[in-house]
């Protein structure tokens, strides 16, 4: 009995060494190379042309209130209106399939569903020169603003003068006029910024779309 307890003693010992033996000896692993879990998205830049001093978009629509993060569809539903469709935003966020209440939408969604309703969308990058641009084609421009992680929000320019900036935005009150926010220049370019690599002076526009009288 005592030598089976010896041997198997040194059976193990064996094993012990040859493990120790193998862990200090072994090869480094290879690197493994780091994921990229952001791709950093590459939006096409918009180019100014010539604009007015100031202008409004005006026309039959509403301003509705939101829900919980769905700015995405009430703002897309905003402007589908002005083009001529009966779109409500509930019905609009359904279709962007959110994967939950507390999420929100990324830009490339906003204009794939847009494209759903026949609407020719795009997403640019811009300056304020080259927003004002589109807006005083007679188009709501949805623009994303924010600040990093803490918010960020969709809603539509609808006009702009010499100081100020109008949006009909889906967070404010519910209205028949043609805006109800204003903000600065200098307070929107802040927000418009929004902290988020590649999103930054972001908005959407329609294309080859006829606008409502």
């Amino acid at each position: 009995m005592k030598k089976i307890v010896i041997a198997v003693l040194s059976v193990l010992l064996l094993a012990g060494i040859g493990t120790a033996a193998y862990l200090l000896l072994r090869p480094e692993p290879e690197p493994m190379p780091f994921p990229q879990l952001i791709k950093v998205p590459q939006f096409p830049e918009d180019r100014a042309g010539t604009y007015p001093p100031a202008y409004q978009i005006t026309g039959e629509n509403f301003i509705y209130h939101q829900g919980e993060n769905q700015c995405a569809g009430y703002s897309g539903a905003y402007l589908l209106r002005h083009l001529g469709q009966e779109v409500d935003g509930p019905a609009l966020d359904e279709r962007l399939a959110r994967l939950s209440p507390q999420t929100g939408v990324m830009p490339e969604r906003l204009v794939r569903v847009l494209g759903e309703y026949d609407v020719k969308a795009a997403a640019y990058r811009g300056t304020l020169e080259s927003l004002k641009t589109r807006v005083a084609e007679g188009v709501p421009v949805i623009v994303l603003i924010g600040e990093g992680a803490a918010w960020q929000h969709y809603a539509p320019v609808t006009g702009y003068d010499g100081e100020h900036i109008y949006l009909a935005d889906p967070s404010g009150e519910e209205t028949g006029e043609d805006y109800n926010s204003i903000l600065t220049t200098a307070e929107f370019l802040d927000q418009w910024d929004n902290g988020l690599p590649g999103y930054a002076n972001l908005y959407i526009i329609t294309k080859g779309t006829e606008k409502t009288a």
